[in-house]
């Protein structure tokens, strides 16, 4: 029998994962970085789906975003 227990975000992620946290709304409310990986490299696809999704352009340093890092 599988144990249901529901897990936390870090819980069911693997050490190199990244996460977009998504707020009930639709809109983008985070974005989880891996322990040791830095903000400056955002893989590629997460960087599209900002743009094209939400608005957002994670590569423009003077972009005042709410996205927070975690």
């Amino acid at each position: 029998m599988e144990d249901e227990t529901p897990k936390t975000l870090e819980e069911q992620m693997d050490d190199e994962d990244w996460a977009l946290i998504i707020g009930p709304g639709g809109e983008l409310k985070g974005l989880f970085i891996p322990e040791g990986k830095d903000e400056d490299f955002v893989p590629d696809s997460i960087i599209h789906i900002c743009a094209k999704y939400f608005g957002i352009d994670l590569t423009d340093d003077e972009e005042e975003t709410k996205v927070t890092y975690h």
